[in-house]
């Protein structure tokens, strides 16, 4: 079920047919639940995510799924896969320290927000993410969408983000069709288009 089918739902004619609060945050858990499965079996074809540090290149085939699926776990507060992104983000995992910004900057991880922490995180990624985002990674697009809307690791540009987030959605990055959809509603970046902001909820 989609956010619009649920918000659908909620603006239902007759009022014994809207669902509780219970009920919306099932759903809303079951959605997040597909957009971690979809994420961790969309891969892009992108060879290497280069490590800034070191001579060696660390295949990001090999590990997108799983970092993917830590990201998404860790958003809905799973303390394992938290602490599991954490330490492939102190090997230099280029992935891990993209999304463990992220979490930081916003405190997708039980509200744990520390945006001194996520601008040291992309300091030491910015660059690969963005070589990746170009050749066509569609999570590193994510994440540079994030990037620019917010200034993590780079100037704050609105455009940019939603340029980023629109590329990633074609692609199919679930997390990017949300946020594509959110800068549709809010008119991030983009004129404010709620028609088009219900097609990517």
């Amino acid at each position: 079920q989609s956010f619009a089918s649920i918000i659908k739902d909620c603006w239902d004619g007759n009022p014994n047919k809207r669902p509780t609060a219970s009920q919306i945050l099932i759903k809303l858990e079951n959605i997040k639940k597909e957009i971690c499965d979809s994420s961790s079996n969309n891969n892009n074809n992108s060879d290497t995510i280069s490590s800034e540090n070191n001579n060696n290149s660390i295949n990001i085939n090999k590990f997108e799924s799983e970092i993917c699926e830590l990201y998404c776990k860790s958003r809905l507060g799973n303390k394992e896969s938290f602490n599991k992104l954490s330490e492939l983000s102190n090997t230099n995992y280029k992935l891990a320290q993209g999304y463990l910004s992220i979490i930081y900057h916003f405190g997708f991880y039980n509200n744990q927000k520390d945006s001194v922490k996520a601008q040291e995180l992309a300091a030491k990624c910015i660059n690969s993410i963005q070589k990746e985002a170009e050749n066509g990674n569609m999570n590193c697009q994510n994440i540079l969408g994030y990037c620019y809307l917010e200034g993590i690791g780079v100037d704050r540009n609105l455009e940019e983000g939603f340029n980023y987030f629109q590329l990633s959605s074609k692609q199919n990055c679930p997390d990017a069709q949300y946020n594509l959809g959110y800068c549709y509603e809010k008119g991030i970046g983009v004129v404010k288009n709620e028609t088009e902001a219900v097609k990517y909820y």
